[in-house]
């Protein structure tokens, strides 16, 4: 990751561990997507809280995600990380994803 910025989150839970940091790739997302703010991507990540989440990837020691989200009524994709016997989520990634099949339920 490039140049990280960290969060304190409080808790929250994915796949039953508790993660009370983020970490976020901010040079990437502010230079690609200048249109997310730090705000958005933490909303993302509490999003993730009380699910059970595939991995996509795995290198150890991290697992890799791909999570589509709705923020603010519009569909965004979350590529983020989780690296074994820590207690952060690696956000690498958050952008617009207006794709019209991209598996994001608008039901509530």
């Amino acid at each position: 990751m490039g140049e990280l910025v960290s969060f304190d989150i409080g808790t929250v839970t994915i796949n039953n561990h508790d993660f009370r940091k983020v970490m976020i790739d901010w040079k990437h997302i502010s230079i690609r997507h200048p249109d997310v703010t730090q705000t958005l991507v933490l909303q993302a990540v509490r999003q993730l809280g009380g699910r059970h989440l595939n991995k996509e990837v795995t290198k150890p020691p991290y697992k890799y995600f791909v999570s589509l989200l709705k923020l603010n009524e519009k569909n965004y994709r979350l590529i983020w990380l989780l690296e074994e016997g820590q207690d952060y989520v690696g956000v690498l990634n958050l952008y617009r994803d207006d794709r019209k099949n991209n598996g994001i339920s608008t039901e509530k």
